[in-house]
């Protein structure tokens, strides 16, 4: 299935204070599936941010179309590779994996920026 602005960082929503630091973000794609898959990644309450040629606010990885058996990863999880604002979520947007699987790994902490 494609995905859209799925919450990939946590079961409930990141509260309005807290802000979400991505320390690894890998995106794999099995050898059964038969086409190439674009992924992005990227901090938002409702959405992945629009891709921009000018740069793009938000994005955490992005690839415009994985090999079969292929895929990257960011990060090594012992620092931080990108910072959300407060109260957005990690969220993925995927076109659909045909006969496989699309593997995503994504570690990260959040800190309560409460006053």
């Amino acid at each position: 299935l494609a995905q859209t602005d799925v919450n990939i960082g946590s079961t409930g929503n990141v509260a309005a204070d807290e802000r979400v630091y991505v320390t690894r973000f890998e995106a794999m794609l099995d050898e059964a599936t038969t086409v190439g898959v674009s992924v992005r990644a990227g901090f938002g309450t409702a959405s992945v941010p629009t891709a921009s040629s000018s740069g793009i606010a938000g994005m955490i990885a992005s690839h415009p179309g994985l090999v079969p058996g292929g895929g990257f990863v960011c990060g090594t999880g012992s620092g931080v590779i990108a910072v959300g604002g407060l109260g957005e979520e990690p969220r993925l947007t995927s076109e659909a994996a045909t006969t496989g699987n699309l593997h995503i790994v994504v570690s990260f902490f959040t800190v309560d920026e409460t006053p």
